[in-house]
């Protein structure tokens, strides 16, 4: 029986020698596996030399010999298996007198234990850092289908593997962790025994004694009597020795030859004898012979080293498949950690457990424990009824810890990447953890669920789903876990439940037959159900029956305690949750995070290969723009070119490209994009994913310096939109391109200097060939193929006056566009319709405020608080279906926004119930997310307050008794927010009702920060205006209106063309009091007050030049103000 494997060094740093060592590794790896030999696995002692390239280098070299291996290959034999072990080029190096080279050099006989401990994460992470390149390149190379452990270090591993009737054991080790300086030697070449026993998971004398031969992989030799105890011969190959100076009576290494690359030989005699050769001839010599080490060799006759945590408390061994499956979901950066029963360090102390709780307060009230045992929540309720304050107290002491260091298992538990983490034990074990250590300020918060609202935090949030114990009873809270009961406990249960049906989810119990865990499990995985996303349970191995019971209810099972847990499978240095802490933190850098303006060249480069969705009526992507032969290029493209060219005097224009919803403004726009990207010219992307300030934006631009700025559908900055274009043209140094709906021109005023193009024009007739020349090519002409080719332009001519997106739908489906939507809607279910209706409605021109919803979020709205795997599904097949996409950050998004406006204009207007159902639904969410809270730049917040808006109220077409019903019924949760009164006052504003909207108006105004919010005040001046001017013989209010007017005039000149509102209030207000009252005035209030609102408006045409609606306003007043003016003179001004 013979085992083969091959040694390689690390990359020459001569490309000539580089190309030579390749040469003749791949002519003697020719003839060696052309006579019929195999390799069993690869070993690289090193991979990078000095040269940048080195990792891409070996790569390839790495390619080639499984490439010849491959075209080799015997039936029923695997490829080899890649091992690596980290040179001194694989680190970044550090100064020698930096922390952490002082740590490993100087101080590391102080250092030495904690590192082995795991209790030095700081020296540990440093290290991951330091060897990030390495471990990147070296884990690409491992096959995922393997049982590899990982160690402490980076770089450590180990795995078995079965050759014949050889089973041998494969380590890597990082020897070279403590030359971290450029002149550190190689004499700090380190292999401990603690090392190894971290790299196989157990004690390493135990784990070589089941191996028939162990081989010892390092880049460099370590120093005499050093060496690893082994409990089976010991192959131990490296690269380079550590020191020259060696003990002679040390058992050597076996050091690769001048080559850089050589074929090594395991061979077992039929006597049961071992041994081992250089190269595979037939007559192995005694030069040939290397170096085995025999049973017991190494440090045997040093002294008993310490016990570690790690091989003092071995873990019971779990079943493979269910920790790689942990793993796997682990590195995603989303599983969520439930902390159940309890927690307890490695010696069985800490806090008492749930379930223990229970049965010492039973016996308090009951007098023993009633059988069967009760819930927790009906002893608690007894308890409170019953018992005095200060009897409770005494037994809630049960569920504290005394101060002092955080146990080992709860630090591992706070050091691993969990998207959220629910804590149900009632303990303050995690919450003294995250105070204990100052860095876990930055990723960790902790969360009290009785007092604290859920929000759009972007670290990890440890939620104490029964309260804070020791900050009092009022912060207990043991009750039902009701969605339902009072907030904001019920909010976080909604939020937990809604979680774990998109997301892993792991649970933590003290045993397998907790009340406390199975209360949980019945909660977020009700009998009966299945669930997309796997749930784990760390828990002993209990009986038969509940193993049964776990696979019953669809949980994995892990059967380890939960201190072993924390120690064997958190333990640093695994690459899965290295994984999932940089997933996390990319998911948390994009999540609920303001977008500003992108570049083109990062989204065409991350941009896929196009999808035919596009032409059955998704929103084009950067994808079909780059591949090209998805969207036709038409002459609308030619004619945005010829408008962006500069100016007689040089100078870059603005162009505003205006048409129809699906005229094919934001694919021409892209295109335009895609071709100034093509030219080399720095170009930047605005769209409806962009939720910057519109300042943020501008000073990003500032900085940047584009050629070009190009902005998908401009009314997503409304009346801000022209000083916004304005100020990215840079007076004509950056040309500006920006698509608005010919609906929505009116948003940039008629008088800005842009150029503008229409997309409302028919297009020609080489742009019809060419739509149908893209239709052809990609077999979806549907029923046009049946016309001859003459008769294709002329129908595709008819169907396109309408829209190009309606005809293209009509063209691939055959059903006009309005009656497809239509069927579509009405063929969903009641989940389905209201998940679909509630996403256009959000993504629809009148709602827009952010970019599609969460799914998280979506399920919470659709099932009002009581998400179910009923809710997934049904958002799961809206997906399926693509009447829905999933965008960036797992939001769900309407594919169109033209379909989105259709299915509010033509279905849901149209069905005024169940709209009100759906802003309802909408509402009662984001006021529990945003109402607590006064945060302005709160994406929900910002969704929040367009949804409360009076004028969308308005625009939706419901009467008043609807829309009064909508805002009583988000009244409790908003009752002390000024935007809430602010808006149903302006409601009842516009619709008449002067002394329900003073009403109103006087409570924001009472809300804290009210009485200065200029909305509120210019709000509050109208409504006491228009009072006043249906009363004018009540000189009470006359008052009044002349200090509303005061406070007009003061807030328009704080303000400026920051409040355009303002001006536009006190022109047409004030003129229509002027007019109502002017004979009860007096000369000299009449004229104060005329040439007030005559100076406000000369001084609005300068500071709100660019607000279409203030201009048309002043026009139309000012002409009223003088005739006044002139009437009340009685002479010709």
């Amino acid at each position: 029986m013979t085992a083969n494997l091959l040694l390689l060094g690390p990359s020459p740093d001569s490309v000539d020698e580089r190309t030579r060592r390749g040469a003749r590794l791949r002519e003697q790896l020719a003839s060696f596996l052309g006579e019929g030999h195999t390799l069993d696995a690869v070993l690289l002692a090193g991979v990078r030399g000095r040269d940048d390239t080195a990792y891409q280098e070996a790569g390839r070299l790495l390619d080639g010999v499984l490439e010849q291996c491959i075209d080799n290959l015997p039936a029923g034999h695997d490829l080899p298996v890649v091992v690596c072990a980290p040179g001194p080029h694989d680190l970044d190096p550090v100064r020698s007198g930096s922390m952490l080279a002082r740590a490993l050099t100087r101080d590391w006989t102080d250092t030495s234990a904690d590192v082995w401990s795991g209790e030095a994460q700081d020296v540990l992470e440093a290290l991951h850092e330091r060897f990030s390149a390495y471990r990147q390149w070296a884990d690409a190379w491992q096959a995922p289908d393997l049982e590899w452990r990982h160690g402490l270090l980076p770089g450590d591993q180990s795995l078995r593997i079965e050759v014949g009737g050889l089973r041998i054991g494969l380590v890597g080790a990082n020897t070279v962790f403590r030359m971290l300086t450029t002149e550190a030697q190689g004499d700090l070449a380190t292999c401990a025994p603690e090392q190894l026993d971290a790299a196989v998971g157990r004690d390493w004398t135990e784990w070589t004694a089941g191996n028939r031969a162990t081989v010892l992989l390092a880049s460099h030799a370590v120093r005499a009597g050093a060496e690893p105890t082994s409990g089976s011969p010991l192959l131990p190959v490296a690269e380079r020795a550590g020191t020259p100076a060696r003990d002679p009576q040390s058992p050597s290494w076996n050091l690769l030859n001048d080559e850089g690359h050589q074929i090594l030989r395991l061979d077992a005699d039929g006597a049961g004898g071992l041994h081992a050769w250089k190269g595979t001839g037939p007559e192995p010599s005694a030069t040939r012979r290397l170096t085995l080490w025999p049973v017991g060799t190494g440090a045997a006759a040093a002294p008993p080293r310490p016990s570690t945590r790690l091989a003092a408390q071995p873990a019971p061994a779990a079943p493979r498949a269910a920790l790689q499956d942990f793993y796997r979901h682990i590195a995603s950066g989303r599983m969520i950690l439930v902390v159940g029963s309890g927690l307890v360090d490695a010696g069985g102390q800490g806090p008492v457990s749930l379930d223990e709780l229970n049965r010492r307060l039973a016996r308090a009230v009951f007098g023993q424990v009633p059988s069967p045992e009760p819930r927790l929540a009906e002893t608690w309720a007894a308890v409170r009824r019953r018992l005095e304050d200060r009897q409770v107290e005494t037994y809630l002491d049960a569920l504290k810890t005394d101060d002092g260091p955080t146990p080992y298992a709860v630090k591992r538990l706070l050091q691993t990447p969990w998207s959220v983490v629910y804590d149900f034990s009632g303990s303050d074990l995690l919450r003294k953890g995250i105070a204990a250590d100052p860095d876990l300020a930055r990723t960790a918060l902790s969360v009290d669920a009785t007092t604290d609202w859920p929000t759009s935090v972007k670290i990890t949030e440890y939620v104490a789903m029964q309260g804070f114990v020791g900050d009092g009873l009022g912060t207990v809270d043991f009750s039902e876990y009701r969605t339902d009961g009072a907030p904001p406990r019920s909010d976080w249960l909604q939020r937990f439940l809604a979680e774990a049906l998109f997301q892993p989810v792991a649970f933590l119990s003290l045993a397998p037959d907790s009340a406390s865990l199975w209360q949980l499990v019945d909660l977020v995985a009700p009998p009966g159900t299945e669930s997309s996303y796997p749930r784990f349970v760390v828990t002993p191995a209990g009986g038969v029956a509940d193993g049964a019971r776990l696979e019953q209810a669809g949980i994995t099972h892990i059967p380890m305690d939960v201190p072993a847990f924390c120690h064997d499978v958190l333990r640093p240095g695994i690459e899965s949750l290295e994984q999932g802490h940089r997933e996390l933190s990319r998911l948390r850098s994009t999540e609920q995070t303001d977008t500003g303006i992108s570049l083109v060249a990062t989204l065409v480069d991350a941009a896929g290969r196009g999808s035919e969705d596009f032409l059955k009526g998704r929103e084009p992507t950067w994808a079909e723009i780059k591949n090209q032969g998805f969207a036709a290029r038409l002459s609308q493209l030619a004619r945005i070119k010829e408008a962006a060219a500069p100016g007689p005097n040089g100078l870059l224009p603005v162009v505003i490209v205006e048409g129809r919803a699906g005229s094919g403004k934001s694919t021409a726009l892209m295109q335009f994009g895609y071709d100034l990207h093509a030219a080399g010219k720095s170009v930047g992307w605005i769209d409806r994913d962009s939720t910057q300030s519109r300042g943020r934006m501008e000073d990003q631009a500032l900085s940047v310096g584009f050629d070009a700025v190009l902005v998908d559908d401009v009314d997503i900055f409304k009346r801000s939109s022209a000083p916004l274009l304005r100020s990215l043209n840079a007076q004509g140094r950056t040309l500006v391109v920006a698509t608005v709906r010919t609906t929505r021109r009116d948003e940039v005023a008629a008088n800005f200097p842009a150029t503008r193009v229409s997309f409302d024009r028919a297009l020609t007739d080489d742009d019809l060939k060419n739509l149908l020349r893209t239709l052809k090519k990609r077999r979806l002409l549907g029923k046009f193929a049946g016309y001859p080719e003459s008769l294709r332009v002329e129908k595709l001519r008819e169907i396109c006056e309408r829209s190009l997106l309606a005809a293209m739908i009509q063209v691939v489906t055959g059903e006009r566009f309005e009656d497809k939507v239509r069927s579509e809607f009405d063929e969903l279910d009641a989940l389905q319709a209201a998940a679909y209706a509630a996403v256009c409605l959000c993504d629809s021109q009148q709602v827009f405020s952010a970019r599609g919803i969460h799914e998280v979020d979506l399920a919470l709205i659709v099932s009002r608080g009581r998400p179910s795997p009923r809710i997934q599904r049904a958002i799961a097949s809206l997906l399926e279906s693509n009447l829905l996409t999933l965008g960036p950050n797992r939001t769900v998004r309407s594919k169109q926004r033209t379909i989105a406006d259709t299915v509010l204009s033509s279905i849901l207007k149209n069905r005024p119930e169940r709209l009100e159902e759906i802003l309802s639904q909408l509402l009662l969410f984001y006021s529990s997310r945003a109402g607590h809270q006064r945060d302005y730049a709160s994406p929900y917040r910002r969704v929040m307050e367009r949804l409360l808006n009076h004028r969308l109220m308005l625009n939706l077409g419901l009467s008043p008794y609807v829309v009064r019903r909508i805002y009583a019924l988000v009244h409790d949760r908003l009752s002390s927010d000024f935007h809430y009164w602010l808006q149903c006052g302006e409601y009842e504003l516009e619709n008449g009702d002067l002394d329900i909207a003073r009403n109103y108006m006087e409570t924001a105004r009472a809300c804290t920060g009210g009485d200065t919010d200029h909305r509120v005040l210019t709000t509050w001046s109208s409504v006491i205006l228009s009072q006043s001017t249906g009363r004018p013989r009540d000189d009470e209010l006359a008052r009044q209106a002349l200090d509303a007017i005061d406070c007009l005039d003061s807030v328009a000149r704080r303000y400026g063309g920051k409040t355009p509102h303002t001006f536009a209030v006190l022109a047409t207000a004030g003129t229509k009091w002027l007019e109502s009252l002017g004979r009860q005035l007096t000369d000299a209030v009449f004229f104060r007050v005329a040439q007030l609102i005559a100076g406000t408006i000369d001084d609005g045409r300068l500071r709100c030049a660019d607000n279409t609606v203030f201009l048309k306003v002043a026009d139309r007043r000012e002409p009223e103000l003088r005739a006044l003016m002139e009437r009340r003179r009685g002479v010709l001004l």
